[in-house]
């Protein structure tokens, strides 16, 4: 979803609708504009594709503490989401400077 066009939609909500989406905005630490794009996408059954730098930092640092080499991380992460050469070693670069 991150990848594709977007468009502005304008809608016209309630006094209450929008009360609650403050609320909710606040409790979450979301713009409301994701939590209402979130909620429409789950409510057609659309996957949402956020931003997965924290997840594949994170999936480094794992492979870092199963001792696995910079190179065999790269080739885990190039065919699992056939990234760039620069940003999967960026990315191993991060992980190892968390990690420490």
């Amino acid at each position: 979803m991150t990848n594709q066009p977007m468009e502005v939609l304008s809608i016209r909500l309630t006094t209450n609708i929008i009360d609650k989406l403050k609320q909710e905005s606040k409790e979450a630490n979301k713009q409301i504009s994701t939590i209402v794009r979130d909620a429409i996408c789950l409510h057609l059954g659309i996957e949402i594709e956020y931003n997965k730098t924290h997840h594949i930092i994170s999936e480094v640092k794992y492979y870092l503490n199963k001792n696995l080499s910079t190179k065999d991380i790269f080739s885990i992460i190039k065919k699992k989401y056939n990234l760039a050469r620069a940003t999967i070693y960026k990315y191993i670069q991060k992980a190892k400077l968390n990690n420490s």
